[in-house]
């Protein structure tokens, strides 16, 4: 049996992190939150917050870090209960704001976080990128092969704006400078898995959870 309650799911972009958070979080019935895909959806709202972020998205960055922090101390706040988190922490400043969670959240001190860390090799990643397609009416990610989402049935799946081979070339060098500094931060206090992306979706989740027992 897995166990824990608090996870956050980081990897390269194209790694599968959204695939295999929305699967773990379904599975032990926890509340997902993917940034990158609320962010998109903030945008499409035009709220304060999605006009704040999107003049970074539009550019492939990373948003500012008081941005990220404040959309999810926002979302924890309301799921105090167990969670998941796709694609949080992404720099040193947010990965210190993860571990202080509990102190922003109002729970005990000692929350056990845990980070699940898949890689997989930059060419892989970038074949990925080019068929990966995203299904605009629940946020599921699949790929150019099917014609409608594995999760909801819907025929509205759509490239993202960020997946041009320029924009992907952009986010792998940010994750590079700044997530894979953040990862080695959270080694320190936090239980970091790493667990290879390589191989069918059912072969990543079942490495996953054999990772977490």
């Amino acid at each position: 049996m897995i166990e824990g309650r608090y996870f956050a799911m980081l990897g390269p972009p194209a790694s599968g992190k959204g695939t295999q958070g929305r699967l773990l979080a379904e599975r032990l019935g926890l509340a997902y939150l993917s940034t990158g895909s609320r962010l998109r959806r903030e945008i499409e709202k035009g709220s304060d917050l999605g006009l704040r972020a999107k003049t970074y998205l539009d550019c492939n960055q990373y948003v500012p870090d008081d941005l990220a922090i404040e959309l999810v101390h926002s979302w924890l706040s309301r799921c105090s209960e167990g969670w998941l988190l796709d694609g949080f922490p992404r720099s040193l400043v947010q990965a210190r704001a993860l571990m202080e969670t509990p102190i922003i959240v109002g729970t005990s001190s000692d929350l056990p976080i845990q980070v699940i860390h898949l890689t997989v090799p930059a060419a892989e990643l970038r074949k990925r990128v080019t068929t990966r397609r995203e299904c605009s009416n629940c946020g599921a990610t699949t790929t150019s092969d099917h014609q409608v989402c594995p999760k909801c049935g819907s025929a509205e799946l759509i490239a993202r704006a960020d997946d041009s081979t320029e924009g992907f070339e952009k986010r792998l060098q940010s994750y590079q400078s700044l997530t894979l500094p953040a990862l080695k931060v959270l080694q320190e206090s936090l239980a970091v898995h790493t667990v290879s992306g390589l191989g069918s979706r059912d072969e990543v989740s079942l490495a996953i959870q054999e990772k977490l027992r």
